[in-house]
């Protein structure tokens, strides 16, 4: 038989007569050389994101193989790529090579690879066969229309376009970073329309695609500010009932004075339209705060104020509630009390004029404070301190709190009789 690589490796003859054996020295047999491969393609007219489906076939040898397949673009610096795949009891092995976006005119090959036990050889490349690919759909186009100049309140519409050579399920996505404004799938076609504000600005894709291909296209929108975002301006945030207060909504920056709206707008309603508010305040007026201006339909709101409005606690209750002494090393109780006031109220505990502790109450309850006194010179007067957010704080009478120690180690002892 004709030699082949698969043929190499090592023979030796071995003679067997009458139950006696020899055998001759081993020969070492190399055959140089591969039969070249034969690459045959199903279809040479693909589309992008389709596979080609190849078969490499070597004739006359003997499994195994490695098979090598090569996908070359063809232009000046066609880029090669190659997969290898082994096949342990065939001749032939089929392989599906994906077409990739951007491909156009390629070229096809393959080679084999051997293993024997006198070395490892690798086959020339097959015949070439090119295969021709088209796009399912062009780079898409975006155009914006608009004024030359875009300000906010302009309405502008967004056009994404493309080709298609096959319309089922081919989608054209239109995106801001990653927020997807508008989609469609089988038309060439897509338009969004929306009135602009500043946070429009930036960049925005027209993407298609269809199974594995997409292709995408960008570009800018610049949005020029209309008037700047409003401010809220008020000295202070924490005021006393009946307060008279005035609160302002101002715009910087140039804009159409006479265009403009501006509103107050208090706990999400509108208070007042004006850019000014004046009011003596009650307790009721609390609340979240915020200015608000509009021009064109285009509206912007500042940033939002919490003002805090505060009724003065009344004079505050100092009380020993369950016992009128102290007992030294144990715990005793003091109670103060406001009955009147803005929560929360901070109360405030101090011997003469000494700070023992405070307690926060966020409910009209008393506080009550839990003393320990560790000498007998604690005894005096206390008292209580009630505040809150108001100007005013008021304190309490004074409470004298004697502190007594307790009786230990008592004995009995008995007197002579005639000493009674």
């Amino acid at each position: 038989s004709q030699a082949r690589f698969s043929s190499s490796g090592y023979y030796e003859c071995l003679l067997s007569i009458e139950e006696k054996k020899k055998s001759s020295g081993p020969l070492t047999v190399k055959v140089e050389g591969i039969m070249k491969p034969e690459l045959s393609v199903l279809k040479t007219e693909v589309m992008e994101g389709e596979n080609v489906l190849l078969r490499c076939e070597v004739p006359e040898e003997k499994p195994p193989f490695y098979f090598i397949f090569y996908k070359t673009e063809q232009s000046a610096n066609g880029v090669v790529h190659e997969k290898i795949r082994k096949s342990e009891h065939d001749n032939f092995l089929k392989l599906e090579f994906p077409i990739d976006a951007g491909d156009s005119i390629l070229n096809f090959e393959c080679a084999v690879q051997m293993n024997s036990m006198t070395g490892s050889q690798t086959s020339e490349r097959s015949n070439r066969t090119i295969v021709t690919v088209s796009e399912p759909f062009s780079v898409p186009k975006i155009t914006i229309d608009s004024p030359q100049n875009i300000t906010e309140g302009d309405k502008i519409c967004i056009t994404c376009s493309t080709v298609l050579l096959r319309q089922d399920q081919t989608e054209i996505i239109l995106q801001k970073n990653k927020t997807i404004l508008n989609s469609t799938k089988g038309r060439e076609t897509l338009k969004y329309c929306k009135t602009v504000k500043l946070e429009d600005n930036g960049n925005y894709i027209c993407k298609v695609e269809h199974g594995s291909v997409s292709k995408t296209t960008k570009e800018e929108l610049v949005v020029t500010e209309l008037f700047s975002k409003p401010m809220l301006v008020i000295n202070k945030t924490k005021w006393d009932e009946n307060s008279i207060v005035q609160i302002h909504c101002q715009v910087n920056g140039p804009m159409p004075f006479n265009a403009i709206s501006l509103s107050l707008i208090k706990d999400n309603k509108i208070l007042i339209n004006s850019s000014i508010y004046t009011a003596q305040l009650r307790v009721s007026d609390s609340g979240i705060y915020m200015c608000r201006a509009e021009i064109k339909n285009i509206s912007k709101e500042s940033d939002p104020v919490f003002l805090h409005v505060y009724a003065p606690v009344s004079l505050p209750v100092l009380s020993q509630p369950f016992s009128q002494v102290g007992v030294l090393e144990k715990l005793f109780v003091l109670q103060c009390y406001s009955k009147f006031g803005t929560l929360p109220i901070t109360y405030s505990l101090y011997r003469g004029n000494i700070y023992i502790t405070k307690i926060v109450t966020e409910q009209n309850v008393p506080a009550n404070f839990a003393v320990k006194a560790t000498s007998i010179q604690e005894s005096g007067q206390y008292r209580c301190r009630a505040n809150n957010g108001h100007s005013l704080s008021q304190q309490s009478k004074r409470l004298n709190v004697t502190i007594i120690a307790p009786v230990a180690n008592i004995t009995f002892k008995r007197e002579p009789e005639e000493n009674i």
